[in-house]
């Protein structure tokens, strides 16, 4: 018998423009090296996946490995980010906002995430049940 081993996230953009975004792993790899005397550390995501570009007003889902990304964290952007062309993974990590779900998903499990301006202009990300 085959397990099903996915996790389906959703997201529905409630603002005027597309959003664009990626799946990666709530848990890091860390490096540490000493150079010159000085310490650098640099931490990266387990794993990262492409999510698709929502249109505005629109939903889109998209199915994760359960496995691989254990803990997915949705990370978005307001406009197209700037990517790396030899590894094909964002140059800014850090996006507009940050989907995280409130307790670790199960395979199988549908996370639908809605993303909005506020009044002040910043951009959230909350998880709807």
């Amino acid at each position: 018998m085959i397990v099903e081993a996915a996790i389906v996230l959703c997201l529905t953009n409630a603002t005027d423009t597309a959003v664009f975004g990626r799946v990666r792993d709530g848990r890091f790899k860390t490096t540490s090296a000493k150079l010159s005397g000085t310490s650098l550390t640099y931490r990266e995501p387990l794993a990262e996946a492409p999510f698709p570009s929502v249109a505005a007003g629109q939903t889109d889902c998209a199915s994760v490995d359960a496995l691989t990304l254990a803990r997915p964290q949705l990370v978005l952007w307001s406009r197209q980010p700037v990517v790396d062309t030899t590894t094909g993974v964002p140059v800014e990590h850090e996006g507009d906002a940050m989907c995280r779900p409130a307790t670790s998903p199960r395979a199988g499990q549908r996370l639908t995430f809605v993303y909005r301006k506020t009044l002040l202009g910043l951009s959230t990300c909350k998880e709807t049940r």
